[in-house]
């Protein structure tokens, strides 16, 4: 059934009063938003690019730990630990689905950690002013 058959299918029901408006808008978007079945996947399954369930995973684990140890890089190079691990997410996050947790938890710390900087950088700029009483 296409997704043209679907909705007036859809639109009939609710005319009839089998639905109610905010279901037929449930009902509408969940058929918008699913992926057609004819349409081919753009990748290749597992078994034909020779990565079986056992070696995505070693390769997912693998790069999530380089990515969380990237954040340390800011140590070597400044500003490296803020860059580098959100490239290696961005990356990284199509050819292993696993590794956007990671890079989600990742970009989270940096920007904790910015908002942690710059907190600190006005109390010791701010912090000092004494505010005169009215007395």
């Amino acid at each position: 059934m296409s997704v043209a058959e679907e909705l007036q299918k859809l639109h009939q029901l609710r005319e009839a009063g089998a639905i109610n408006d905010d279901e037929f808008v449930l009902a509408k978007a969940r058929i918008l938003s699913a992926v057609p079945e004819a349409q081919p996947v753009p990748s290749a399954p597992l078994e034909a690019t020779g990565l079986g369930s056992e070696t995505l995973e070693q390769e997912t684990r693998q790069w999530a730990m380089f990515l969380h140890l990237s954040i340390l890089a800011g140590f070597v190079v400044p500003m490296a630990g803020l860059v580098v691990p959100i490239i290696i997410w961005q990356v990284k996050k199509a050819d292993l689905p696993g590794i956007d947790a990671h890079g989600k938890n990742a970009f989270n710390w940096i920007v904790s950690k910015i908002i942690y900087l710059v907190a600190k950088q006005t109390k010791a700029k701010f912090g000092n002013i004494r505010w005169r009483s009215r007395s």
